[in-house]
């Protein structure tokens, strides 16, 4: 190793320029795709809404959170009266009937059991943790606030105040979200719909609350014909060549060890060793390489972007370590006079 015989210095940048440039793509392209998913789960497209007015259970809209799969579930329907701030006496704020975990699904940053959800646009109305109102009369808490953007999902939300209301009787519409999403998602939310008794009832409708991603999530399809998703076999076949390539330019040495009386398991083992010398530091900064790249997309992708381009490293590593004792076990001692004219 320090007279440069086993070319160690060689060897590791080979594997880090050819490699590490290889993992940086498929951690790029694997955090672009865990990107995408967090963008159309964040979008509202993976809650599945169910209107029908008057025909929601919402006990049973309610229960449907515990089922397996399922993160939130609520109703809503529209409140009797709309209240009315004491800070515009003559304007009312659009005013909603939500059971107690609808606020996980408008991602709301809730800090209260009871009281109002309000939209960032009604929030000013506010002052800290409660808002005086003209109609209803009194103070009511303010339970927590949520964002509505203007990003494709359903209008009506972004100035709109949401009541905490027990899970109790009928609402207009049930929400569901999951993620994944299950392919009987449609199924297990329209078990909340209570069968209509009128002809004039309006029919059920069944909506995403968001479609500009698309109705259906893609993104796994997508993701299986990346085109870096034979990275790691790649990355295996690129570090078994450089191993062998590595071991391979010595076959003089090595064959003339043979010569001199040196075992074929005391060659490989040195051989091994040193092959370790300069394979685990260059998968260690392969590694590297990787988690800085992952570390510069969202924080929430970080590790799946990692565990999944982790095997480029260890692919490389191994097969490096193998194609160099290939190689070793090419050499052969009858061979050493054709190994020494050929150089």
């Amino acid at each position: 190793m320090l007279s440069g015989t086993a070319r160690a210095g060689l060897g590791f940048t080979c594997m880090v320029v050819v490699l590490a440039t290889l993992a940086a793509w498929e951690t790029s392209a694997v955090q672009g795709a865990v990107g995408r998913a967090l963008d159309y789960r964040a979008s509202g497209a993976s809650t599945v809404t169910l209107a029908a007015p008057g025909r929601i259970d919402a006990a049973a809209c309610h229960q449907l959170a515990d089922l397996p799969g399922v993160d939130d579930a609520g109703a809503i329907r529209r409140a009797g009266t709309d209240i009315v701030p004491a800070t515009l006496p003559h304007g009312t704020v659009p005013t909603y009937d939500v059971t107690p975990r609808f606020g996980g699904l408008l991602d709301a940053e809730v800090h209260g059991e009871s009281g109002l959800l309000l939209s960032d646009q009604a929030a000013v109305l506010s002052s800290g943790r409660e808002v005086t109102l003209l109609a209803p009369t009194g103070a009511v808490a303010v339970a927590g606030t949520f964002s509505w953007p203007r990003d494709g999902r359903r209008p009506g939300f972004g100035y709109a105040a949401m009541q905490l209301s027990p899970a109790t009787g009928i609402y207009d519409e049930c929400w569901v979200h999951a993620w994944p999403m299950p392919g009987d998602l449609a199924n297990i939310v329209q078990t909340t719909l209570i069968p209509a008794r009128d002809v004039d009832d309006q029919p059920a409708v069944l909506s995403q609350l968001n479609t500009t991603l698309g109705t259906r999530f893609t993104g796994g399809e997508t993701f299986d014909v990346r085109p870096t998703r034979h990275a790691p076999a790649l990355a295996a076949a690129l570090g078994a060549a450089i191993g062998y390539a590595a071991v391979r330019v010595r076959r003089v040495q090595l064959a003339g060890a043979l010569h001199d009386g040196l075992t074929r398991a005391s060659l490989l083992v040195i051989v091994g060793l040193e092959a370790c010398a300069w394979v685990l530091p260059a998968a260690v900064t392969i590694a590297a390489a990787t988690i800085v790249v992952a570390g510069t997309g969202p924080p929430e992708a970080a590790s799946a972007t990692v565990g999944v381009s982790m095997r480029v490293a260890a692919a490389a590593a191994m097969a490096a370590l193998l194609g160099a004792l290939t190689a070793a076990m090419g050499a052969r001692e009858r061979q050493l006079v054709r190994y020494v004219r050929d150089r």
